[in-house]
């Protein structure tokens, strides 16, 4: 049974600090610390959901120069993209700093398998002039494909996915792959469609660095997020 001790223990056990001096339900907000030390109100049962601290999240500031800054190699560089055949959406992360943002968008007339290539070449563009230790991408999902037009478009992107990851196992580049709802978790994302999560992340984006980014680029921030959550020099 679930009493302030329990709570208070449950919250230590992973080092954060219950501030507050009562407990009363799963669904109450409480005063706790993060194991950074930052001050948050959040109820239990989201904790326990998340353990994630917004402020943490939202630290490092976005460096707001224009061009993508030189590698510096006492930092681990991440590559994520909100992969489409027209649009995608990418964010370049060095440790949890976020240094730059954007799209590369192919036209649409072209054939697919010419888009796909359009997108290798871009990638490996930024492969060869920015070094990222690690491509992250969303895990391509069937789910509420229907008709034959969508799932057309499935195969696409599944052949995209492809593409981009066989592009970065040639240069030697660490990539993975993650659920929607993992990243969309970790960054506290929710939304009972996905146009309603895509304007939730721009929202989440803009409290976090002050960016009225795109829905592409929101989504590959966010991926970037997740990307780099564990440490800011990951394998340490």
């Amino acid at each position: 049974m679930l009493n302030y001790f329990t709570v208070k223990k449950d919250l230590e056990n992973k080092g954060w600090i219950l501030v507050s001096q009562d407990y009363k339900n799963l669904k109450t907000e409480l005063q706790m610390k993060c194991p950074a030390g930052h001050e948050v109100s959040m109820s239990y049962e989201s904790w326990r959901h998340n353990p994630v601290c917004n402020v943490c999240l939202a630290a490092v500031p976005y460096n707001r120069s224009r061009d993508i800054p030189p590698k510096d190699p006492n930092k681990k560089r991440v590559l994520a993209l909100d992969a489409a055949t027209v649009l995608t959406g990418y964010a370049v992360y060095d440790d949890r700093e976020l240094v730059k943002y954007g799209t590369f968008k192919v036209e649409k007339w072209r054939p697919t398998v010419e888009r796909i290539h359009l997108i290798r070449m871009w990638l490996v563009k930024m492969i060869t002039e920015h070094h990222p230790d690690r491509i992250e991408l969303e895990h391509v999902q069937l789910q509420g494909f229907g008709a034959n037009q969508q799932v057309e478009l499935y195969r696409t992107l599944c052949n995209l996915q492809g593409v981009i990851l066989d592009t970065a196992f040639e240069y030697g580049i660490e990539s993975e792959l993650v659920y929607s709802t993992e990243w969309r978790k970790y960054c506290g994302i929710a939304g009972k469609d996905r146009a309603e999560k895509k304007k939730n992340a721009q929202a989440r984006v803009k409290d976090w660095y002050g960016i009225d980014a795109t829905d592409d680029e929101a989504d590959a921030i966010c991926l970037g997020k997740y990307a780099v959550r564990t440490t800011s020099s990951w394998g340490d």
